[in-house]
């Protein structure tokens, strides 16, 4: 993975969870936590993320977001632990509904490669996390959502 395609998924991690640690963003695309600090440097220079101890979270005054980005962090290993059961009830050729919610949006972070799958979301961090994604057929209540 070229280094820009690499800060564009960091930024895009970002602004679906709300923050983002150096440790797992160097596990994820298999770089040094030097690298990821490089990456998250250039990122807070270009105004796109704030750069904190340990990480880096959304550049926003967005109250909202803010609370989103906390709730996402509290009881953040039962949160894993609940998506981690929860990924294993997905199979193929099925629908499924996401409300919204922290939980949700880790269990949309860790669901597996699925084909043939509808899913109707009714959170937009959730439909941006999923859209993109090969096998899902996303549509967002009150409304189909295209990815282009």
């Amino acid at each position: 993975m070229l280094s820009e395609q690499r800060r564009q998924s960091i930024l895009g991690e970002v602004q679906r969870s709300g923050q983002v640690r150096i440790k797992d963003l160097s596990d994820e695309f298999g770089v040094s936590e030097v690298t990821v600090r490089s990456d998250l440097e250039i990122l807070d220079r270009k105004g796109l993320l704030t750069k904190t101890r340990g990480g880096a979270v959304t550049r926003t005054t967005d109250s909202t977001t803010a609370a989103f980005a906390r709730r996402m962090q509290t009881n953040l290993d039962a949160k894993k632990r609940i998506a981690r059961a929860a990924v294993d009830l997905f199979e193929d050729n099925q629908s499924v509904i996401f409300d919204g919610g922290s939980t949700l949006m880790q269990v949309a972070m860790l669901l597996p490669p699925l084909s043939n799958v509808v899913v109707a979301a009714m959170a937009m961090n959730i439909v941006q996390h999923l859209m993109h994604r090969p096998g899902l057929d996303v549509h967002m209540i009150g409304g189909r959502v295209y990815p282009d």
